[in-house]
């Protein structure tokens, strides 16, 4: 190597360590201004509240995979404060980031751009989720990738890992699992091989037998399994998909209409996918299934969102991460262009702009405005509330069902079978038809007081009125001790008005 070069290449180190401790402390501050939604939250209180045999039991009405959960089982065992979730989520990113900036062979300038897309500067490490487990895993099979034939224990650990991470990466872990499994069969060793793959295989069916129960019994997933196969209008689902995958990835764009955003995102996905077959057929093949997968389990049980619309994008860095085994060499290859279409450059950056504008406005408003108004309005009970009274919560859904997570030990009771509950599972039946004396005096019973805890649409569905402090329904005296102002940025809903009810 040149004098030249090793001076560039050590500039490089020097710049790829200084935007990795830039990146470090300023995920640590998102993680601590960041307020915990419903999502996240709902891990913590099954971890919180459940053994860990109840915690596998629970996946079938998650829909989720426990391995996020006993992970987060030693904190809550140690009454960690929930905060400590998003700790555990940045470190599993930040290695992740720290082993990309050091490891993978982009040049720096794509190394930047991938490290402040949404994905990895935000979604992932801040909000504090399955999905953070994702980057971590996906690096690792990169690592173990071309010694997989001699450590196969290991690759094939961490494809059981992934498989364990999201339903979505289970079509990335298969195509992975059939190539490799097609190696090891050829290989001498054939009990070893045979070994491994029992491995897997039992690793594979442990993740399945959480999850199959969920047909039926969650809000997401189809009543039964032949539903999924006998979807109707299964092509305009996929189209559908298709649009949503490419518009949520374009999101806050700086493009008035949609379209723009979505044409270029799939010109960069197909230069991305060409440039893969230009490198090796199979890791091409590899990236075309994954993505496939995904597309497909959009349109049949669980569609596009959140951290979930990103995931093509880390496939495909991934996929470019992987060493090749047939490097093409034509004409233009000579070309200094051609290394920046042959080996992702250009798609990667470009895919990675894409998401820069929803970088800002999360940041933004996560840092001005409340998140969820979860936390402020369990603060407020938690200092004004008598620890020992009632409270019912409208609706008994993930809004209201995980203060658990902030204020552990306190009494909240369903309002459609007026149980009490530390963990929200499924409603047990309807809410109420309406509000009148007569439900109100099932929920006080022998009490003289009360309260009820509303998530705002809730409380507008049973048309009680919000422009008067203190209001009357038959006996009882129902006043507003406080709402949740500003209201939440983020989008799912929760924000609260707290009444506390007496009788008269």
């Amino acid at each position: 190597m040149s004098l030249d070069k090793k001076k560039i290449q050590r500039i490089n180190i020097s710049l790829e360590q200084l935007f990795f401790c830039i990146y470090m402390l300023f995920t640590f501050l998102l993680v601590c201004t960041h307020e915990q939604w419903e999502d996240e939250l709902q891990a913590w209180c099954i971890a919180q509240s459940l053994s860990i045999p109840e915690i596998f039991y629970q996946m079938r009405y998650e829909g989720h995979f426990a391995l996020w959960h006993l992970l987060l089982k030693p904190l809550t065992v140690l009454h960690f404060p929930v905060f400590f979730m998003g700790i555990l989520s940045w470190i599993l990113c930040l290695i992740s980031a720290y082993l990309f900036m050091v490891r993978s062979q982009f040049p720096i300038i794509v190394k930047s751009l991938i490290l402040i897309s949404c994905p990895v500067l935000y979604y992932f490490p801040v909000i504090a989720r399955n999905y953070a487990l994702i980057p971590l895993i996906l690096t690792g099979l990169a690592m173990y990738y071309p010694v997989r034939l001699r450590k196969p224990w290991h690759y094939g650990s961490f494809l059981i890992l992934l498989v364990h991470t999201h339903a979505y990466m289970c079509g990335l872990a298969g195509i992975l699992g059939v190539f490799f499994a097609w190696e090891l069969l050829k290989r001498p060793n054939k009990y070893k091989s045979f070994a491994v793959l029992v491995m897997i295989s039992l690793g594979v069916l442990a993740a399945f037998l959480q999850v199959a129960p969920a047909f039926g019994s969650t809000s997401v997933a189809p009543a039964n399994f032949s539903d999924v196969l006998a979807v109707k209008g299964l092509f305009s689902k996929i189209g559908k998909s298709c649009y949503l995958l490419a518009d949520l990835h374009c999101e806050y764009s700086i493009f008035k209409h949609p379209l723009p955003g979505i044409l270029i995102y799939y010109a960069a996905l197909l230069l991305g996918w060409f440039g893969l077959l230009w490198r090796d057929k199979k890791i091409f093949t590899i990236f075309f299934f994954a993505v496939f997968w995904q597309i497909l389990f959009s349109s049949m049980i669980y569609p596009f969102g959140l951290q979930r619309v990103y995931l093509p994008f880390l496939i495909l860095i991934f996929c470019y991460a992987l060493p090749t085994i047939q490097k093409r060499t034509t004409l233009i290859s000579a070309n200094r262009v051609s290394p920046w279409l042959r080996d992702g450059y250009i798609a990667l950056g470009v895919l990675a702009i894409l998401t820069i504008p929803a970088t800002g406005y999360f940041i933004k408003n996560d840092i001005s405005k409340p998140f969820s108004n979860l936390q402020h309005m369990a603060n407020y009970i938690q200092k004004n509330v008598p620890a020992d009274a009632k409270i019912v919560v409208f609706p008994d859904t993930l809004i209201t069902g995980t203060f658990g997570a902030y204020i552990p030990g306190r009494e909240f009771h369903r309002s459609t079978d007026n149980k009490p509950f530390t963990l929200f599972c499924m409603p047990r039946g309807p809410l109420p038809g309406k509000l009148d004396q007569k439900q109100l005096a099932i929920y006080a019973g022998k009490r003289s007081e009360f309260y009820i805890l509303f998530q705002f649409g809730a409380y507008i569905s049973y048309q009680l009125p919000y422009n008067q402090e203190i209001f009357h329904i038959g006996d009882f005296c129902l006043k507003i001790e406080t709402c949740t102002l500003p209201a939440a940025f983020f989008s799912a809903g929760e924000n609260y008005i707290l009444l506390k009810v007496t009788r008269k």
